[in-house]
């Protein structure tokens, strides 16, 4: 007698009214009355939650309820055939969602996801065994589509996420306003396709990576600071800086992509944190493709990472 794992199963020893409670397989042939269905499956998963459209998660509450609480809430709804999930002073500590064996993450979905900030949030995943992956947010989908991640807030809505990493998407991964604190023990941002942020205040601390992306990372606005163990920032393809301010403190590359860095405006600081007298392995920029700079911009650099660099250089021997 073999029943597949992803069904629900529930039985009663009574044979009228609904099995309700559900009983260990192993004696399912006892009963009198059984129910053996597919349940639906949630649209999203908030700490540790299930939720579907039009449900509301309160802090610290192990169900959802179709009611709106006076605040601390998460809200799940769809718009225009997408998934928004909207924050509200809503704070999490805990495991999160067992969404792969040993891979736990406080928000999780399978479909793209738009999350909106409303006051202060936080996200702190975490387990007792420390082999165990923790991640603040993912969107994967365990197939060939790619679901992506965009993150909305205005200029005093916040996001504190604490885990081992930060967030990972299968797609692309926007962050357009808001104030995002990230501290992770490995990568703080990582996308399987882009990365950009157009907007907000972003602060990642990283064990690994800062922002890791399988294809590009662009910045087009906002003021974004990284302290990393690793690379600042690390891309298989280019590296595109367009407006904004992005300051990178690293203890490896201070930026490391692929392909090209085009650095086309804004204000980049990078300092690599391994270079010495002694020590060329690491230095603030490097390429695997070209390096280009915007002619209307100043550069300044030195071989020394204290003090200030105001030495004018070659762009062409920034790589040093």
């Amino acid at each position: 007698f073999t029943i597949d794992p992803s069904l629900t199963v529930t039985a009663s020893k009574e044979n009228t009214g609904t099995p309700e409670e559900e009983y260990d397989r192993t004696y399912l042939l006892q009963y009198d009355y059984i129910k053996i269905y597919t349940a639906p499956v949630p649209d999203a998963y908030v700490g540790g939650v299930g939720m579907f459209v039009g449900d509301y998660l309160e802090k610290d509450a192990t169900a959802t309820t179709t009611t709106k609480p006076a605040d601390n809430y998460a809200y799940l709804a769809e718009v225009d055939g997408e998934l928004v999930l909207t924050l509200h002073n809503y704070e999490y500590s805990g495991e999160g969602h067992n969404f792969l064996s040993n891979n736990y993450a406080g928000i999780f979905s399978t479909n793209s996801l738009e999350i909106v900030l409303e006051g202060s949030n936080k996200l702190e995943v975490s387990v007792a065994d420390s082999s165990f992956n923790t991640f603040g947010i993912v969107v994967e989908s365990f197939s060939s589509s790619t679901p992506s991640l965009v993150i909305t807030g205005t200029e005093t809505d916040s996001l504190k996420i604490t885990a081992v990493c930060g967030m990972c998407v299968r797609g692309d991964i926007t962050i357009d306003g808001g104030i995002i604190n990230i501290k992770s023990v490995e990568h703080s941002i990582y996308s399987m396709a882009n990365a950009e942020i157009k907007d907000g205040t972003i602060s990642l601390e990283a064990g690994i990576n800062g922002i890791f992306a399988d294809m590009n990372v662009t910045i087009n606005g906002g003021n974004t600071s990284i302290k990393s163990d690793s690379d600042g920032i690390y891309s298989k393809a280019d590296f595109t800086l367009n407006n904004g301010t992005l300051e990178i403190e690293s203890m490896e590359y201070g930026m490391y992509p692929d392909g090209n860095i085009n650095i086309n405006g804004g204000t980049l600081i990078v300092r690599s944190m391994a270079i010495d007298a002694d020590d060329d392995s690491y230095c603030a920029l490097d390429t695997m493709g070209t390096l280009s700079v915007d002619s209307s911009l100043t550069v300044v650099a030195s071989e020394e990472n204290s003090g200030t660099p105001e030495v004018e250089f070659d762009v062409a021997n920034l790589a040093k």
